[in-house]
């Protein structure tokens, strides 16, 4: 019994030791995935808060225009190129949202608050 216990150590130990290197593999494979969700998430979001940023003021000029006049006419701005800029922002704020939306439905980054 002995002899045939010690002729199948090396056996045992390197199912032993393969049975723990699987482990650590498995354990760093899921923290690894952890992590670069979590990477992911803070990019996407510092991101979307630069784009943001760079629309807040084009946002605010409409918001005070809609304030003043209790609708959006925008067409009495004389600047044309001035209208056509707040125009593309309010698009680029939209398709932002939806990149957003996109990427919170596809379950990469987690749920904002807003």
């Amino acid at each position: 019994m002995w002899e045939c216990i010690v002729e199948l150590m090396p056996a045992i130990v390197a199912l032993i030791v393969g049975g723990f290197g699987l482990i650590i593999t498995l354990f760093f494979q899921l923290s690894q995935k952890a992590f670069a969700k979590d990477r992911l998430n803070k990019d996407l979001f510092s991101e979307f808060n630069a784009r943001y940023d760079r629309l807040n003021n084009s946002l605010v000029i409409i918001e005070d225009y809609y304030k003043e006049f209790n609708s959006f006419k925008l067409l009495e701005i004389e600047d044309k190129k001035r209208y056509l800029k707040l125009r593309q922002d309010v698009i680029d704020f939209f398709n932002l949202c939806a990149e957003e939306y996109y990427w919170q439905q596809k379950n990469k980054i987690d749920a904002m608050s807003t």
